[in-house]
């Protein structure tokens, strides 16, 4: 009989969600989603990543792999994928580019997890999207334009016409398995001044290809070249915009998630943060400066805290609460959600601190996703539980409870985007000056 890793990981969420929902500093579980940078490699090359600048100054330092060893990947899947729900392969590369892709479907399936990915659909065909359809929790495609001309000048290297056939083989899997393939799938659009007016096309687009849902996000500008395409120089032509998107959602029944309305002197704050030289300087990235690749050996599978998966019985017991009716996607869709809880009695809502945690390819620990965002530690010095519990988590947690923030917490995007914190034009500008 094989063991049940189900178990462990309703047994984890039950912890990690009861330590959420008490606003404790400290988390007696393992995160419900990790994202892995198992690789950083992309076959785009779009001019306002982030992602992409980042690697080409790897790239400057004679960096040329981005791609993690398959013997990490393996120690991690092994000690990880037991305890969390919901496992990312990557922050900033193309997932589908995965060398042992495969091997990543395995893990998971044998684990019982499921995968959150996010593609730009070029590679999203095939064997590899055939096989990666029931295991999902959830699939973004990154579509940042609602015809050929605009897609191909926004994402460099890609092209509208395979990305739209690519969605059609989406559409037509997802119809022909038995039993269905449940998950989150959404379009998600980076607001660019080359493609505000789209939006509403892109919300018709995913309506014709039965995606339930559209997400968007104004551009950070990440350096200098970019404040030309950021949004808010025309404020009153952004919320135009996105008032025709949520007008076009609601006729065709597509779910939009989309940034609150632009302030209209927006313009003039973009160009007066842009002359303050101190306010214009941020880490973008840990990964900027390379490090010298970690060896995998016996170190660093105890600093992972590898052990034998357990389940006591009186947890046994507690994980028979989920009703029937509920299904994994659901539960995944739950753990996934922004939105601020009911009984939640903090003074501001992330839930990235109680349930995701990054880890990059040379062991970095960051606490969320957001440009400016610190590392918190380091696996392959300290176990990473010590990290989750650790001073600079702690402080993170506390601040959302007290109200308390931390530094990078005040200016997120994030927190603005969902309205936890006013809306405020500072996070969506963070020129690395190199």
């Amino acid at each position: 009989m094989s063991f049940d890793y189900r178990l462990m990981t309703r047994q984890n969420r039950q912890r990690a969600l009861a330590a959420e929902a008490e606003g404790r500093s400290t988390v007696d579980a393992w995160p419900l989603r990790m994202v892995f940078e198992f690789t950083g490699a992309c076959n785009l090359h779009c001019f306002m990543c982030g992602c992409e600048m980042a690697r080409e100054k790897l790239r400057d330092h004679g960096v040329k792999r981005f791609t993690m060893e398959k013997s990490a990947f393996e120690l991690w899947s092994d000690v990880a994928f037991p305890h969390i729900a919901i496992v990312n392969p990557t922050l900033s590369g193309e997932p589908f580019l995965l060398p042992y892709f495969e091997d990543l479907l395995d893990k998971v399936e044998h684990y019982g997890c499921r995968l959150d990915m996010t593609t730009n659909g070029m590679l999203m065909c095939g064997d590899r999207l055939r096989r990666s359809l029931p295991l999902l929790s959830n699939l973004t495609i990154s579509f940042d334009g609602a015809t050929k001309e605009t897609f191909d000048y926004v994402r460099t290297g890609a092209d509208f016409d395979v990305v739209m056939q690519n969605l059609g083989e989406l559409q037509r899997l997802r119809s022909e398995l038995e039993p269905p393939a449940e998950f989150g799938l959404n379009l998600h659009c980076t607001i660019l001044r080359e493609n505000i007016d789209e939006l509403p096309a892109i919300v018709e687009i995913a309506a014709d290809h039965d995606i339930p849902l559209v997400t968007a996000v104004f551009l950070i500008v990440y350096d200098r070249q970019l404040l030309a395409s950021s949004p808010l120089h025309e404020p009153e032509r952004v919320n135009r915009a996105l008032a025709a998107a949520r007008d076009r959602a609601s006729e065709l029944g597509v779910e939009v998630r989309l940034p609150q309305t632009l302030p209209l002197d927006s313009a003039k704050h973009l160009a007066s943060w842009c002359e303050d030289a101190s306010a214009t300087v941020t880490a973008q990235s840990a990964a900027i400066e390379p490090k010298p690749e970690t060896p995998v050996h016996d170190s660093t599978s105890r600093t992972m805290q590898d052990r034998e998966p357990t389940a006591s019985p009186s947890a046994r017991g507690d994980a028979g609460n989920e009703t029937s009716t509920t299904t994994s996607v659901d539960v995944d869709q739950q753990l996934l959600t922004a939105e601020r809880p009911a009984d939640w009695q903090g003074a501001y809502y992330c839930n990235f601190p109680w349930r995701t945690a990054f880890i990059d390819q040379q062991g970095d620990v960051a606490p969320c996703c957001q440009t400016g965002r610190p590392i918190v530690g380091n696996v392959n010095e300290t176990p990473f539980l010590e990290i989750w519990n650790g001073p600079a988590y702690r402080e993170l947690r506390e601040g959302l409870v007290t109200g308390r923030l931390t530094s990078y917490c005040r200016d997120c995007t994030f927190l603005q985007e969902t309205g936890a914190t006013p809306a405020n034009t500072n996070g969506y500008v963070r020129i690395v000056d190199v």
